[in-house]
């Protein structure tokens, strides 16, 4: 009886577990995209519109030429304010503004 314990004992200490190593983690590789619309292709002088069915889509092509700089910048923020002061416009008008705003 104690042979035979002792073969089983023998046996399970003589099995060896081949582990594979880890394959590695893929690397990922960040693209950042260029922009499409040019800076300077967003003018003030498009937030005057009163209709708001096309002032909304003006707004959406200010938020995606941000940031803009100098003289652009001070316009556009003047011409925002106008806008928030104009209470006549719905409210995702104003929304849209004041996200612009913030």
């Amino acid at each position: 009886m104690a042979a035979l314990l002792k073969k089983r004992a023998l046996a399970e200490y003589c099995q060896t577990i081949v582990e594979e190593a880890p394959k590695p983690a893929k690397r990922l590789q960040l693209v950042r995209r260029t922009r499409t619309i040019d800076h300077i292709e967003f003018s003030v002088s498009s937030l005057d519109t009163t209709d708001p069915q096309q002032l909304l889509p003006v707004l959406v092509n200010l938020h995606h030429s941000l940031p803009i700089s100098g003289e652009a910048q001070s316009e556009a923020v003047q011409g925002l304010m106008k806008l928030v002061q104009n209470d006549s416009h719905p409210p995702i008008i104003t929304t849209k503004v004041l996200s612009l705003l913030a």
